[in-house]
C-alpha cells in the first residue's frame, strides 16, 4: 500500500475515466462524464494546492540554521508555523467538553419530561 504523497497521481483512475469517455454512447453521456471528470480533477488539484500551501512554511524548517540568530529564527518559525497550527484546536477542547456536558443534561431533562406523557414508556 502506498502512503499519501508517495505517488504523483493515480494514472489507473485517469485511464479508466478516459476509457469511459471514449465509450460514451451519446452526447449527454459524454457531457456528464466530462463534467464529472473535470470536477474531480479540479477538486484534486485544489486539494493538492491547499496542502502545499499548508506545508510551504514548513519547508523552510528543513534547512539547518547556520548562526545563532538563524537558530532563534528557526525556533520561532517552528513554533509559529508548525506547533501553533497543530495544537491551537486543542485549546477549545475543555470548553467543548463543558458544553457537551450541559447539552447532555438538557437532553436528559427533556427526555425525562416528555417520557412522563407516555404511560408505560421506558427508555
Amino acid at each position: 500500500m502506498q502512503l499519501q504523497g508517495q505517488s504523483i497521481i493515480n494514472t489507473d483512475q485517469f485511464d479508466s475515466t478516459i476509457k469511459q469517455i471514449e465509450n460514451a454512447a451519446n452526447c449527454e453521456e459524454l457531457r456528464e462524464l466530462a463534467a464529472n471528470a473535470l470536477e474531480q480533477l479540479s477538486a484534486q488539484q485544489q486539494a493538492i494546492t491547499d496542502q502545499l500551501a499548508k506545508v510551504q512554511p514548513l519547508l523552510a524548517l528543513l534547512s539547518v540554521p547556520s548562526s545563532p540568530d538563524a537558530v532563534v529564527t528557526w525556533v520561532k518559525d517552528f513554533i509559529e508555523d508548525y506547533l501553533t497550527p497543530q495544537f491551537k484546536p486543542a485549546i477549545s477542547y475543555p470548553t467543548q467538553l463543558a458544553q457537551i456536558a450541559q447539552q447532555i443534561s438538557n437532553l436528559q431533562s427533556a427526555i425525562s419530561s416528555v417520557s412522563g406523557r407516555f404511560p408505560n414508556c421506558s427508555l
